[in-house]
This record gives C-alpha cells, structure tokens and sequence, in this order.
C-alpha cells in the first residue's frame, strides 16, 4: 500500500466502524448519518444496486419479527389481535357493500 493510500483506508475503516457502532446502538438517525450525501447500497447476493438511502419500515419490522406479511395466515391473525376495532370495522364495511350491491 502507498503512503498516500493509508490515510483514505484509515477514514473508510473508521466510516465502517462507525457504521457497525450505530447499528448495534439500534440508533437509524445515527446509521443514516453514516451514509453520507451520496449513498449507495449494493445487495451481492441478489444483485440489487439503490442509489440513495431508501427507508423500508415494513421490512425492518419484518426482520426483528413483529410484522407478519397480511396475506399470510399468521399475518391475519396477528392483525386481528391488534387491530381487532379496524378488523371488525372493515369486515361490517364489506358485508354492507354486497348486501346493498345486491339490492
């Protein structure tokens, strides 16, 4: 390695420690901060390339196991138990429209 090339690795090692640091804090503002003004995200192993810092909250929610996709049997049931009110307010909402579409 070239002289002039330690001091760059030294601020990209300290940029990844940093990183590391605020993702084990579980702090997002402080791990958004790492990213800078031009982020970038590679995925290699589904070779996916994001320009820019994209926020998914349902898929960070997903990955520490409190979201369930809805579609799924364990997501319907996870919303019933937590939204019982909205669960019985949409199901009231749907058998008004076919009884009256019927009429």
């Amino acid at each position: 390695m070239q002289a002039t090339e330690k001091p760059r690795m030294d601020a990209r090692l300290a940029a990844v420690d940093e990183h590391v640091r605020q993702e084990n804090r579980h702090d997002l503002d402080g791990l958004l901060a790492t990213f800078g003004a031009n982020a970038l995200y590679e995925d290699g192993p589904w070779g996916e390339r994001h320009d820019g810092i994209y926020y998914d909250r349902a898929t960070v929610l997903r990955q520490l196991g409190v979201l369930s996709d809805p579609t799924t049997l364990g997501g319907r049931l996870g919303m019933l138990l937590l939204h019982p009110a909205t669960v019985v307010g949409a199901g009231m909402r749907s058998a008004f429209r076919r009884v009256t579409s019927r009429s």
